[in-house]
């Protein structure tokens, strides 16, 4: 008899799409698990969305048995971590934004040109 899906395989799966640099939606997790309803799946897909701080929520390394100067320079080198992948993302996240107004500055040039073009093509038709 087959077993249902439970919704730590659905969080585990949404997981794993997001690893992959892809959307959770519901077909795609039931493509990446090979089973599921859409109705079970949507259903555990919700409780997945609404639980996204925990998950973002930086980790610490648990140190039990490290001394505690040792635990707390890792845990500075992890915030430190955080920290440069932040501004580079940031960064990546401006110069994409300037690339993408300079193309939309070029097509809005486009643009103006095929209209007047446009314009002048119909006033020599009349």
């Amino acid at each position: 008899m087959a077993r249902g899906i439970t919704e730590s395989d659905i969080h585990t799966a949404a997981d794993e799409l997001v690893a992959k640099g892809e959307r959770p939606t519901v077909e795609r997790i039931r493509t990446h698990l090979g089973t599921g309803s859409p109705n079970t799946v949507t259903r555990w897909l919700e409780t997945w969305w609404n639980r996204p701080g925990t998950r973002l929520q930086p980790r610490r390394p648990d140190f039990d048995d490290a001394p505690d100067v040792l635990a707390e320079l890792a845990g500075q080198w992890w915030e430190l971590a955080l920290k440069h992948a932040r501004e580079a993302t940031l960064r990546e996240f401006t110069e994409t934004e300037q690339f993408l107004a300079t193309q939309s500055d070029a097509l809005d040039g486009r643009s103006g040109g095929a209209a007047d073009e446009l314009s002048q093509m119909r006033s020599r038709a009349r």
